[in-house]
């Protein structure tokens, strides 16, 4: 048992007193003595969820606390129930009420939270209503279901689901502007996804 000493540089201070001053004397010596910082780890872990959920209570990894340091962390994210379908990060934040970090060499690594359409399945379709309509959202974390149909002829990968109905005789536009990659659309009638 003894003193746990901070990182870095210390003073160590040894003082010989005899009892016996006729044959001794007093000595006293000091040497530095280099403590190391201790490697220290916190994590975030990757959860997936879905459009409009609250977010989960996220969890992580924090290894390397010696001592009984009361370090903890906490993971949070700045995305909302709210936030379009896509990827954003889980942030770990330390916690450290007893001043100890300064002791640790500490990596810190975002975990990832994928938030994923609500209609990424046929049954799940989202319906669209009225003469106009845009709509934002994104295909991270999409899959593509049994029973789906290649669409164009092309297996594909990933899909989200729409219903419309027309609310007058016309001409329809659809497109997919502002996406970041070479989309394929396919239209068709019918409630079913085999139609």
């Amino acid at each position: 048992a003894g003193t746990v000493l901070n990182a870095g540089t210390q003073s160590l201070t040894v003082a010989f007193t005899p009892t016996d001053t006729t044959d001794y004397i007093s000595v006293t010596n000091v040497v530095s003595l280099v403590v190391s910082r201790e490697p220290l780890s916190v994590m975030a872990n990757n959860v997936t969820r879905g459009y409009g959920l609250t977010n989960p209570i996220f969890t992580g990894t924090l290894t390397g606390v010696t001592n009984g340091d009361n370090i903890t962390a906490t993971y949070n994210t700045t995305a909302t129930p709210t936030n379009a379908p896509g990827v954003y990060s889980i942030v770990p934040t330390l916690s450290d009420p007893g001043n100890r970090l300064g002791n640790y060499s500490v990596t810190s690594q975002n975990g990832s939270l994928t938030i994923i359409a609500a209609n990424d399945m046929f049954a799940n379709r989202i319906t669209l209503s009225g003469i106009s309509n845009s709509v934002a959202t994104s295909s991270v974390g999409a899959t593509k279901e049994l029973g789906e149909p290649n669409h164009a002829g092309n297996a594909g990968g990933a899909s989200l689901w729409w219903t419309w109905t027309a609310p007058i005789n016309g001409i329809v536009t659809v497109n997919t502007y502002l996406s970041s990659f070479d989309t394929l659309l396919a239209i068709y009638t019918g409630n079913v996804l085999t139609n």
